[in-house]
């Protein structure tokens, strides 16, 4: 049977992603002018201040005048004036040279770069159209093959041949003559003793006794009273779970037979020992 009928549907596909790893630009690279400065060197040397001279100079020593007559003279006024030679005097200057001039280079500054993951789209979101197919289920169903209907059958008789003992005589006591025999001892005292109980007789039939007759023919009457007794015997042995109504239907005698069977007793109909069975009390 179906369940459920086949439909379309649209059904909203969300987008999906995927997760990347690159390399990123962060700054990108440039040229950068820089000013590299003159260098200087420092450098100490001796500077001629003077040079070497000759002057005339009066109070020379003796022992410090020049030998050559032409480096003294005389003045009027009776000073003597010697030539003499004046060394170069020099000085210690300390000072810086330039050793290179100032100047301007182009330095390439390489470009900034960061390894990053991120995720992207691998498929946009989309709207699909889906046809969804029908739904089915299997039940098992009772289908009437052959309607209900009432039918009517003899059940034939259950015979069973059963061994009885059937009493001839009744127990009873009677006088006996006991004969008692002796050699040298003197014989008992004589008396009176009871007299023995004899045991009873039984005898066994010829011809097997058949059960199932009619319900009456073993002396009890189906009444209706009879019969609800039976039925709540019955039932409160387990045996019957019909109504209590006094009427001996088909699953009353079913179950007294099944009683029957049980209790060994004589299967098919109502008869004295059923009822005393059952504890119901005889009509």
């Amino acid at each position: 049977m179906i369940v459920r009928e086949e439909r379309t549907e649209f059904i909203t596909v969300p987008a999906t992603y995927k997760t990347i790893t690159e390399t990123v630009v962060i700054r990108p690279g440039s040229v950068r002018t820089e000013t590299i400065p003159a260098v200087y060197e420092t450098i100490t040397e001796r500077v001629l201040v003077r040079e070497a001279h000759t002057e005339w100079r009066r109070g020379v020593p003796p022992e410090q005048r020049p030998g050559e007559a032409y480096k003294t003279k005389v003045l009027a006024t009776g000073e003597v004036l010697c030539l003499v030679e004046v060394p170069a005097e020099y000085s210690i200057v300390t000072r810086q040279v330039l050793k290179s001039p100032p100047r301007t280079v182009q330095v390439q500054v390489p470009a900034e770069t960061q390894v990053v993951t991120r995720q992207v789209i691998d498929q946009q979101a989309r709207v699909e159209k889906r046809v969804i197919p029908a739904e089915y289920r299997s039940v098992k169903v009772r289908v009437v093959v052959t309607p209900e209907r009432i039918e009517t059958y003899t059940v034939p008789p259950v015979y069973k041949t059963v061994i009885k003992q059937r009493m001839v005589s009744d127990t009873r006591f009677e006088w006996r003559v006991v004969v008692c025999s002796y050699e040298t001892s003197p014989p008992p005292p004589r008396y009176n003793p009871p007299a023995p109980k004899a045991p009873a007789s039984y005898q066994t039939p010829a011809a097997p006794i058949p059960y199932g007759g009619g319900m009456a023919s073993r002396g009890v009457t189906p009444t209706t009273r009879v019969v609800m007794d039976v039925q709540y015997a019955l039932g409160s042995r387990g045996y019957y779970q019909g109504p209590r109504n006094g009427v001996m239907t088909t699953q009353t005698h079913a179950a007294l037979t099944r009683f029957q069977t049980d209790r060994l007793i004589a299967v098919g109909s109502l008869t004295s020992e059923s009822l005393l069975a059952l504890g119901v009390p005889l009509p």
